[in-house]
């Protein structure tokens, strides 16, 4: 079995907001961070978008379903970004995508 663990990121030292994942079989020993979506920097060095949790896995669809949060009430704000998406979204993987992510940790 595997752990897959989905969480914002913020690297100030490489200039980079996202929303990463990261798999393991032993929960001590991680595999290199993936990227699945960039984001912003909020206020306090948070991120604006955070990951709700888990994952919902489709066999019957061969798809894997993320749900994000967008400009996080309390944390994020559309005041100067007016472009910026508010609320939850549900993003859509190929399942056979993410087995390719997650042997390649």
């Amino acid at each position: 079995e595997t752990l897959l663990a989905l969480f914002p990121v913020l690297d100030r030292s490489k200039n980079i907001s996202s929303i990463a994942m990261s798999i393991s079989e032993d929960a001590v020993l991680w595999s290199p961070l993936v990227q699945l979506m960039s984001s912003l920097v909020a206020s306090k060095g948070r991120t604006m978008d955070h990951p709700v949790d888990g994952i919902l896995v489709q066999q019957a669809a061969g798809e894997v379903y993320l749900f994000m949060q967008h400009t996080v009430p309390g944390i994020g704000s559309s005041k100067y970004h007016l472009d910026r998406e508010i609320g939850l979204r549900r993003y859509t993987m190929k399942l056979d995508r993410l087995r390719t992510l997650t042997a390649a940790g």
